[in-house]
């Protein structure tokens, strides 16, 4: 097989893996569901939806070693994709107790102990394909959905407050007011802040707090995902060379609700590098 991309080894991920789950966990509860309807005998039903548990749970011990022989095989920046896998519910940390449920066969474990080797080598920044349309310098900003958001909450709490209190209930009111005051002083002024938070240019990085650390200087800059569920956020974890105009050896900024979006950050960050990375081999 051609070397695969980090980004490319993630998709092949989750077909192989995470989206097989999700179905086989869709159409299980669905029939489960069904079969209630049915008024079957309840023990059949407990079976039934237990067994939907355990065949998602075989489906990814057998397809997880399956992908990471193939992914891992394959991608040169193999200490990227384990991050990026990790962040993205692929995989488990190494101290995970799950990873003892992944199901490998001889010819796995063998595949693997020589993958394993890859991990002795440092990354390197991956080629990628510069049409020119990212320009000299890229704003990122508080993205303007938040606006929105934040501003229809606030309208829509003071209409049913005012509802509430035609009907009487004066409680009710001022609590949906007490929110629409909340999101007026803390929530809404912290997107409506439209300086910029990072600039991205050819010849670096600068962010909020501190002037322009060069691409020369920059040691590390990834995007990584921190929490699960509703509850994750994106950071930009950055590591310098030297320290930057305000003492600081790096960096690391909450990029959830920024715009663009984490990826296309990523993205563009490669782009800069690669640039620079060019301009010292002329």
């Amino acid at each position: 097989m051609s070397q695969l991309t980090v980004n490319k080894a993630i998709r092949k991920g989750h077909l192989m893996v995470n989206v097989p789950v999700f179905a086989i966990m869709i159409v299980g509860f669905g029939l489960t569901i069904y079969f209630s309807t049915l008024k079957l005998n309840g023990l059949f039903l407990g079976l039934f939806g237990v067994s939907t548990f355990v065949f998602m749970w075989l489906w990814w011990s057998i397809q997880i070693t399956r992908w990471k022989i193939l992914a891992f095989g394959n991608v040169r920046n193999v200490h990227e994709l384990k991050r990026k896998a990790i962040e993205q519910q692929l995989i488990w940390n190494d101290s995970s107790w799950f990873n003892k449920t992944e199901i490998w066969s001889q010819e796995q474990k063998q595949k693997w102990s020589k993958i394993e080797k890859k991990f002795q080598v440092e990354d390197i920044i991956e080629p990628i394909y510069d049409d020119g349309i990212i320009p000299k310098e890229t704003i990122i900003r508080i993205s303007g959905t938040l606006k929105w958001l934040y501003s229809a909450m606030i309208i829509g709490c003071l209409i049913l407050a005012y509802i509430e209190i035609k009907d009487g209930e004066l409680f009710s009111a001022l609590l949906l007011v007490g929110i629409s005051i909340f999101g007026g002083f803390f929530l809404l002024p912290k997107v409506i802040d439209r300086t910029p938070q990072i600039i991205l240019s050819n010849d670096g990085i600068k962010t909020k707090e501190a002037n322009i650390v060069s691409w020369s200087n920059v040691k590390k800059a990834n995007i990584v995902l921190q929490g699960r569920g509703k509850g994750a956020k994106w950071y930009l974890d950055l590591d310098y060379r030297s320290i930057d105009s305000n003492g600081n050896k790096g960096d690391y900024i909450d990029i959830s609700n920024f715009h663009p979006s984490p990826g296309k950050i990523e993205e563009i960050i490669k782009v800069y590098r690669q640039r620079e990375k060019k301009r010292k081999n002329r």
